[in-house]
Order: structure tokens, then C-alpha cells, then sequence
């Protein structure tokens, strides 16, 4: 349709180099990309990263944090095998309570 009513506009690739120097040429830019997404996923200096324990596990979930899960939950949606939320919902603490026990014994 735009090249019918000549509304055609060229797509420009524009992007800056390490030094702030304009790159226009496609094979630059793409390199530019390249070499910014590999210097994203370098390992930074192993000494700085804290020291992870396999052992270690996150807390359990607090009931607050339960309910305000089960409230924020969108409701009116097509429910599988699973419970609706709007049953989880409509049942208040003993969901929440149902919801940590079981959370705590997995």
C-alpha cells in the first residue's frame, strides 16, 4: 500500500560505536550489535561474585504474600484440571493457609 500512494520511506540503521562514531554501513552495525551482546554475557572477575551455597533454598512464602497473590490473580479464565481462582479466591484464609501448607511440604 505505501508503495502505491508513495509513502515509501527508506529504513535508516543507524548506531555508535564504541568511540561515539556513527556506524551506517549494515555489515558494521551488525557487528557493533554483535560485539555489544557478547561483551553483555562476558563473566565478570570471579573474586567480586559472591560465593553461592548449593544447600542454600529461599524461604517459604509468607501467607501475605500468598494472599496478595490469590487476590491479584485475573480471574475468568478457562480452568484446566487445576482449581479456578475464583474458588481460591472465594474461600479467603483457608485457601491461603491450604495454599502454604502444601507449599511448605513440597
Amino acid at each position: 500500500m505505501k508503495q502505491l500512494t508513495g509513502n515509501v520511506s527508506p529504513s535508516l540503521t543507524v548506531i555508535k560505536d564504541d568511540h561515539g562514531r556513527l556506524l551506517t554501513e549494515k555489515d558494521d552495525v551488525l557487528q557493533r550489535w554483535k560485539n555489544y551482546c557478547e561483551h553483555l554475557y562476558e563473566d565478570e572477575d570471579e573474586s567480586t561474585k559472591p560465593a553461592l551455597a548449593l544447600s542454600e533454598q529461599e524461604p517459604p512464602p509468607l501467607k501475605s504474600e500468598i494472599a496478595w497473590a490469590v487476590k491479584h490473580t485475573s480471574t475468568g479464565k478457562a480452568p484446566g484440571s487445576d482449581v479456578t481462582v475464583e474458588l481460591l479466591k472465594g474461600s479467603g484464609d483457608t485457601a491461603v493457609e491450604l495454599i502454604q501448607k502444601i507449599r511448605n511440604e513440597v
